[in-house]
């Protein structure tokens, strides 16, 4: 086999970095979609995102949460005119550059995308509230306004309503496995026999691959975790990371880790 092969479980997309990146690097990536999307109550997410007035603050821990928002937008719920005239003067916070990016996509400023991981965010938050540095007429006793997914985690509403923050949820999206995951891993491993790398992009996607990749398989593979997150979930579930990663717009240094790992193995 001339290339390595390496896992990357995740959606490709269009003029995908990481393919690129990869195949610059000698591997060849073969994408895997382990986990799909069920946007849900979009209709009652319209109708709080009418009312930011009653919110301290929208709080986004993920690209699916922004995507439900602008579904809204897209049905015809909500104007972006509404939507961004409205939420202009109630700070939006972000966590990590992707959800950022989503987020100015849409039309609408954010903070807190270095916080990286939702409860440093939720730390981030606290701060921005107490010192009043851009939004100083915002109450903080106003709830913070979360759209989230069925399986989000307790980190960041544990750690603000510990600090006196309320939390209005609101589920706007369900994970599930991709359909056809386990089909497309089996035509691969015949196809292509077994990878050299697995990447691993969230905790979602570790919980539901785990259930249908074979041990012997995991036993045999380099495992790279994106994010510390993703990478305490593989631990907890006893699954050894060679490579931890949390830079996203960085898939050349990606490629490079995994061939220092290899040329030092």
């Amino acid at each position: 086999m001339d290339q390595k092969t390496v896992w990357v479980l995740r959606a490709e997309k269009e003029n995908d970095p990481y393919k690129k990146a990869f195949f610059e690097g000698g591997y060849e990536p073969l994408f895997l979609e382990v986990l799909s999307f069920e946007y849900v109550n979009q209709g009652g997410l319209a109708e709080r995102l009418k009312r930011p007035a009653e919110y301290s603050g929208l709080v986004l821990t993920s690209q699916n949460a922004v995507t439900a928002i602008s579904s809204t937008v897209d049905l015809g719920l909500l104007s972006r005119e509404q939507l961004v005239a409205g939420w202009s003067s109630v700070p939006v916070y972000a966590v990590g550059g992707a959800t950022a990016s989503a987020v100015r996509a849409i039309g609408l400023d954010c903070v807190g995308e270095e916080s990286g991981q939702a409860d440093i965010l939720s730390d981030f938050i606290v701060s921005h509230h107490q010192e009043g540095t851009r939004h100083d007429d915002v109450p903080p006793k106003r709830p913070l306004l979360f759209p989230c997914g069925n399986l989000r985690r307790d980190a960041l509403p544990e750690k603000l309503k510990a600090s006196g923050f309320s939390l209005e949820e609101i589920v706007c999206y369900n994970t599930c496995v991709a359909k056809d995951f386990t089909l497309k891993m089996s035509e691969l491993c015949k196809e292509k026999g077994n990878p050299q790398w697995i990447v691993f992009f969230s905790p979602s996607g570790v919980n539901h691959s785990l259930k249908v990749i074979d041990p012997h398989l995991l036993s045999r593979t380099k495992i790279c975790a994106f994010g510390p997150s993703t990478s305490g979930a593989l631990t907890s579930a006893g699954v050894a990371v060679h490579v931890a990663f949390s830079s996203p717009y960085q898939p050349q240094r990606l490629a490079a880790l995994l061939a220092d790992h290899d040329d030092s193995s």
